[in-house]
């Protein structure tokens, strides 16, 4: 039913113009240029340590990209986890759901933690992170050249949990 592979940058030029409505506005709540949507794309999909495409099997139209990215800000070991998709994610939730814990654990390889932010209103994402075991640690963090309304979330790798 669906392919998951490492990502392309060009596969940022497919991606959005079919993002789903609730991760665009997670997108531009922290990229303040439209012009540069696909610029900051793209940056996420080079930048990340790891990055990968979910496609469907027949078609190969794109479903969504996920990756995990070095952050330098925090005083430990620690990664910063991205998804963002298309409106087919939801066709797919089964298929996905049974690959997930596969794929989070190479996301989390090397990393002692990874977290990241996800909007408020994002309740897709925020229902699919609580049931891959991220814990959520602040409410209504206020984001982006919008003051838009994230939650902060994370989850310290099993390796390092002592």
């Amino acid at each position: 039913m669906i392919t998951i592979k490492p990502s392309k940058p060009a596969d940022a030029s497919e991606l959005l113009p079919r993002l789903r409505p609730e991760d665009l506005k997670e997108l531009t709540a922290v990229v303040e240029q439209k012009e540069r949507l696909e610029e900051a794309l793209r940056n996420g999909i080079t930048m990340s340590k790891r990055c990968y495409t979910v496609r469907f099997r027949k078609d190969k139209k794109l479903i969504c990209v996920f990756g995990v990215v070095d952050d330098p800000y925090i005083d430990m070991n620690a990664g910063a986890v991205w998804m963002l998709g298309t409106p087919s994610l939801t066709k797919i939730s089964i298929t996905f759901l049974k690959r997930c814990k596969e794929f989070i654990k190479i996301l989390e390889e090397g990393y002692e933690m990874t977290h990241n932010l996800v909007h408020c209103e994002n309740k897709l994402h925020i229902k699919w992170l609580e049931w891959a075991g991220f814990t959520f640690i602040r409410e209504k963090v206020k984001v982006g050249h919008k003051d838009e309304e994230f939650f902060e979330f994370y989850k310290v790798n099993e390796k390092y949990n002592v």
